[in-house]
């Protein structure tokens, strides 16, 4: 469900309650009329994630670089993503889940096509350690399912600045609440037990732009705010988030777990606007836990190569995946 809060310093009566849905309201149909305009795209995004505390020597520390190919075309979909450098691996391990990490150096490849019927999948890893047997860590699957997929929010500008985190909706969907997120195609990554408070906090300058600033309250069936995000949307920029912070509640309601926003943009057709450049700065969620103050965990830094709306694309760009040999195979189906 949708929860509607009030402004700060309003009077609590049926008449602001009114004047806040309908504003609201208001701010979500002209975000939805705006996404209708990206709803063909086809981009190439480089993306470099760094680990910090930075190691002392150059050669062991986590840093690796992604390079996506994007094309959209309404529900249909082409992602191809290839992550090349030294990746953070963790895991628990038995028989007391004792949290370990490690890192190897590697390619990591990832194809997903969906024409809005089927969706084919291909994953492959190969990683320059080798297992205690001596085999290298090397190995390929495949998938073919009638579920649909999630898509990645690079294709929406107004949900870009969540990068690699979900919700994986559209911004007008996240804000109309929890039966209508369920509702949406695919994989969305929401806690189905949880509400949306929505609220339109002030208007504010942000990096120049006059902006709404709005706040996204993730609110669990017992009243406890599990998640917050604040988005500062640009006007000239046809809504879309120029900053976002995101703060883990129940660990910290003043310490941002993340802070995003856009360096720079570019006008793909005239009126319509989509982030050129931008980063992501991630605290580390054990420090603002234990101390109460922020330290960099992770820098994301995110660069638009190209990008045009409404592409002329191939017939089969939705359907053709080629699954090389020894590639291990598995087909799902709806209800199977």
């Amino acid at each position: 469900m949708l929860s509607v809060a009030i402004l700060p310093g309003a009077k609590c009566h049926a008449q602001d309650k009114t004047e806040n849905k309908e504003a609201l309201q208001q701010l979500i149909e002209e975000i939805e009329q705006n996404e209708k305009l990206y709803a063909n795209l086809k981009l190439e995004v480089t993306s470099v994630n760094e680990m910090f505390p930075k190691r002392k020597e150059a050669d062991r520390r986590i840093r690796h670089v992604t390079k996506t190919m994007l094309f959209r075309h309404g529900d249909q979909f082409r992602e191809e993503e290839t992550k090349q450098g030294r990746f953070q691996v963790q895991y628990f391990a038995p028989p007391k889940k004792e949290l370990r990490k490690y890192s190897n150096t590697g390619v990591m490849k990832r194809i997903q096509v969906y024409n809005g019927e089927l969706c084919r999948n291909y994953s492959s890893t190969d990683l320059t350690a080798v297992r205690k047997d001596g085999n290298a860590i090397k190995h390929s699957y495949g998938d073919k399912t009638s579920e649909p997929p999630l898509m990645t929010n690079l294709v929406r500008p107004h949900m870009y600045l969540f990068f690699g985190k979900g919700p994986y909706v559209p911004l007008s969907t996240f804000l109309k609440g929890q039966k209508v997120i369920t509702a949406h195609p695919g994989e969305t990554y929401y806690f189905r037990d949880s509400m949306i408070q929505a609220q339109i906090l002030d208007e504010e300058e942000f990096a120049g732009f006059k902006c709404i600033r709005l706040s996204i309250k993730i609110v669990n069936d017992n009243g406890m705010v599990r998640a917050r995000h604040e988005l500062w949307l640009a006007r000239n920029r046809n809504l879309i988030p120029v900053r976002k912070l995101s703060f883990a509640s129940h660990r910290s309601d003043t310490i941002p777990q993340s802070d995003s926003s856009v360096n720079s943009w570019q006008e793909i057709a005239t009126g319509i606007w989509f982030p050129h450049k931008a980063h992501q700065e991630e605290n580390s969620v054990f420090i603002i836990s234990k101390d109460n103050r922020k330290q960099l965990y992770w820098r994301r830094e995110y660069d638009i190569q190209k990008i045009e709306l409404n592409p002329k694309l191939p017939e089969d760009i939705f359907t053709r995946l080629d699954y090389p040999p020894g590639t291990i195979m598995r087909v799902r189906y709806r209800n199977n």
